[in-house]
């Protein structure tokens, strides 16, 4: 039994009550340097294909345009995360979705390798303890309270509660663009997006704004605390088949 089936098998016994739950501490014990590793997979630096597509155009975006971010697998590594950046990352609907891509690096190879890719798509104000402790309740707790693995999922098309958060494929997030504003603080102009998501039952979307500061290569998120607001438990009888 994989480690990833371990863990979804200790959250559905947390439900059942079968296994006495708390929510868990974790330091670097899932660190693939360390001597024991811990993490649910191996760094795998396989490389990943995003694409972008829809009619959001940066030199005349218009209120309400839509694109997408279609992901053929997710990052298995830092190495692999910043080859993904340098595709996607020079335009704002892709790096307003990285963070998130982080999320589940973290997930899936623990959290050194998720904080660094999370670290690397995000402005540093964003990057906050609570954000932290955040990852480690859903991420690394064995309450089903607290435990969500699908929260990436649920900003994936196709994905619902009610189906277990299984996305069509190839994964695709789902971006509506609302507007843009200069802001000196940041060092840059400031674009506010939609993201399409199931994980609630009063809004169908989340709120992401990015920025490319002075200097900087990429469009990073200057505001994404909602992607991390924990999303619907999944739906009685179904079985989150995690991604790829």
């Amino acid at each position: 039994m994989t480690m990833k089936s371990i863990k979804l098998l200790i959250a559905s016994l947390c439900v059942t009550g079968i296994v006495s739950c708390g929510v868990a501490s974790c330091g670097n014990d899932d660190d693939p340097e360390a001597p024991v590793w811990n993490g649910i997979k191996s760094p795998d630096d396989a490389k990943v294909t995003g694409t972008l597509s829809g009619d959001f155009d940066i030199d005349n975006p218009q209120p309400g345009s839509t694109a997408t971010v279609t992901l053929s697998s997710f990052p298995g590594s830092l190495s692999s995360f910043r080859d993904l950046q340098s595709q996607v990352g020079g335009d704002p609907v892709g790096a307003a979705v990285l963070p998130l891509v982080g999320m589940e690096v973290y997930y899936q190879r623990g959290s050194k390798i998720g904080l660094e890719c999370i670290k690397s798509a995000c402005t540093e104000s964003t990057f906050t303890d609570r954000l932290q402790q955040r990852l480690l309740d859903m991420y690394k707790s064995t309450d089903a309270n607290y435990f969500r693995p699908y929260q990436v999922a649920a900003f994936l098309k196709g994905a619902t509660p009610e189906n277990g958060y299984n996305p069509t494929r190839p994964y695709t997030f789902e971006l509506t663009y609302k507007s843009k504003e200069e802001a000196q603080l940041l060092g840059g102009t400031v674009y506010t997006f939609r993201l399409k998501y199931s994980g609630s039952e009063s809004s169908k979307d989340v709120q992401i704004q990015v920025v490319r500061p002075n200097g900087h290569p990429y469009f990073i998120a200057s505001s994404w605390s909602s992607c991390y607001v924990y999303v619907k438990q999944i739906a009685y009888g179904q079985t989150f088949n995690g991604l790829d």
